[in-house]
């Protein structure tokens, strides 16, 4: 049975003899575990180990990890077909029921975040790109090669604003998009959609385009795109469509974001609903042998983290402060 490390005996004897083979095939293996299961807020790794994440895939594993609801639609939705060359009977359905959460004018699914705003930037080749999170400056700098990429300023002008609607680097709150200059705006709900209310916090009355990835669909890899004009959609596989679908009725059935358990302790800077924000960044290196996932000052929870699992995040940051001194 898996159970939380110990940080003064912490070691991945079957990982490390894995990792040591991968390494002649692959570049970089970041993490010190292999996953061998997840199951809501937990990770287990092959060597026994188990892991409180609070990383979530960046907040996208809205539901918790292998949510039984939606893994039973998603294990039908393979059973029914895996090919992405055909229109299928769940995206009539899907498109339905995202008009009962927003309107919009124009719908298109992509298998990822890459090819969904590949798609936008090649169809309005924009000269210069402004930013708002340190984030998505990151994200898209590794995927968009020789485009001109900056955090937005407010005296310059743009043709391209791509925007969280949260500012995830300051005080988590609404990034006010009305004092920047820009030719097209797009809001990316990666993070955000779901979280603080049921629905997208963008409209199409502030951006051009809503993005929301991976989380419409718990995890899985698929973007979707909102817009005001026309954008050819990826016909993307039955099961994605029908993930998205019950993943969608999900939060919306079952998760009251913003009514989850107080984050207050001593390392905390702002909660905001199921988002966190620390005061100071911690080594993800040293967590991991306390048995916390985390990357960055900022945290998710899902609809199964308990108070438990809070004070297991403070005690390790309290261990790591008093290493410190």
């Amino acid at each position: 049975m898996s159970d939380f490390p110990n940080p003064e005996s912490y070691h991945t004897p079957f990982a490390d003899g894995q990792k040591r083979f991968l390494s002649k095939y692959l570049i970089d293996i970041k993490i010190p575990f292999i996953v061998k299961k997840e199951k809501d807020q937990y990770i287990y790794d092959i060597d026994g180990n188990k892991y409180c994440d609070f990383c979530l895939n960046d907040g996208s594993v809205i539901s918790g990890h292998n949510n039984k609801v939606i893994t039973n639609y998603l294990k039908n939705g393979i059973s029914a077909g895996s090919s992405s060359c055909f229109t299928h009977k769940s995206l009539y359905k899907l498109y339905r029921y995202i008009s009962t959460i927003i309107n919009f004018e124009h719908i298109a699914f992509f298998n990822s975040f890459e090819e969904s705003i590949n798609r936008i930037l090649f169809e309005k080749k924009p000269g210069n790109i402004g930013v708002n999170t340190n984030y998505l400056f990151n994200k898209l700098l590794t995927h968009s090669i020789g485009l001109q990429i900056e955090l937005v300023q407010e005296n310059k002008e743009y043709d391209m604003i791509i925007y969280e609607p949260i500012n995830m680097d300051g005080d988590l709150s609404n990034f006010k998009i009305h004092d920047y200059s820009g030719k097209t705006f797009i809001a990316y709900e990666g993070r955000t959609a779901f979280r603080l209310k049921y629905g997208f916090l963008s409209s199409l009355n502030n951006a051009d385009y809503i993005v929301s990835s991976n989380n419409i669909a718990n995890g899985l890899d698929v973007s979707m795109v909102l817009s005001r004009n026309r954008l050819k959609s990826d016909l993307i596989p039955l099961y994605k469509g029908i993930a998205i679908l019950e993943t969608m009725k999900y939060y919306k059935r079952k998760i009251h974001y913003g009514k989850n358990i107080s984050a207050d302790g001593p390392y905390l800077d702002i909660q905001r609903g199921s988002i966190i924000k620390l005061k100071k960044d911690y080594s993800s290196d040293i967590l991991y042998t306390h048995g916390i996932i985390l990357k960055g000052k900022i945290l998710f929870l899902s609809e199964f983290h308990t108070e438990f699992d809070l004070k297991r995040l403070w005690r390790a940051l309290e261990s790591l402060e008093k290493s410190f001194l």
